[in-house]
């Protein structure tokens, strides 16, 4: 997880630094303006894993300013709203490069991420574990991914591809936009309309972890053409 924090990290810095101008694409239309979130109420720890993979000491002594500046560095701290209410807020993941890396704890509810993709990529969604808590009834590392399209039709699901864990592999996307990645713990599961379409979630989660979750296979976002407008039901 620290090896990931820091390579994000240094790619973001690389990509500020040479400013490239891949034209008018999918990021600038589907991005509105990003909102600062607070950091999450069980720390994750990546300030010191950021800190100590690039050599640095821990010299901030409050946990929770360590955690916002944490967060702020590593692009995990802004959310965007969604039009699926059952998929609202959601993290935005970079792919400016045709992949998105980013972390996050989820226990008690639904972590949502949303990223760019174009139409015919094949993408594969990966799940790790890096840290397991205790949850309400288990302690293990038993996670759930889903993956639905900008108006909330699920598309692709899994639960312990490898152990408990949880993996998307070679999942065609149907056209270019946005789409939603959501991590849950056993058993919360999304509640679908008969068309199959998230309309809440539903059950308890029962175990607590703290994750990477890595998306590939994308076109970079910045050749991606503008999408069309869907009609209902797609």
């Amino acid at each position: 997880r620290a090896e990931l924090v820091s390579f994000r990290y240094r790619l973001q810095s690389y990509q500020q630094a040479i400013a490239v101008d891949y034209g008018p694409g999918c990021d600038a239309a589907l991005a509105p303006p990003l909102t600062a979130v607070p950091a999450p109420t069980q720390p994750l720890q990546l300030d010191r894993a950021l800190a100590l993979a690039q050599g640095q000491a821990d010299l901030t002594a409050d946990q929770t300013a360590r955690q916002v500046a944490a967060h702020q560095r590593a692009g995990l701290n802004y959310r965007r709203p969604s039009l699926v209410p059952a998929l609202s807020p959601a993290r935005l993941m970079g792919t400016a490069y045709g992949s998105g890396v980013s972390a996050g704890m989820v226990s008690q509810g639904v972590e949502v991420f949303a990223f760019v993709g174009g139409q015919g990529d094949l993408v594969t969604i990966d799940l790790a574990v890096t840290r397991v808590l205790a949850g309400l009834t288990y302690t293990d590392d038993d996670s759930q991914l889903y993956l639905f399209n900008s108006r909330g039709f699920l598309l692709a699901a899994n639960d312990d591809f490898q152990g408990l864990q949880s993996r998307l592999t070679d999942v065609s996307l149907p056209y270019s936009g946005l789409y939603y990645v959501a991590v849950t713990t056993y058993n919360k599961t999304p509640l679908l309309s008969p068309a199959g379409q998230i309309i809440a979630w539903q059950n308890q989660d029962n175990s607590a972890i703290e994750y990477t979750l890595t998306v590939t296979g994308l076109t970079p976002s910045g050749q991606l053409a503008l999408p069309t407008p869907q009609r209902s039901g797609q």
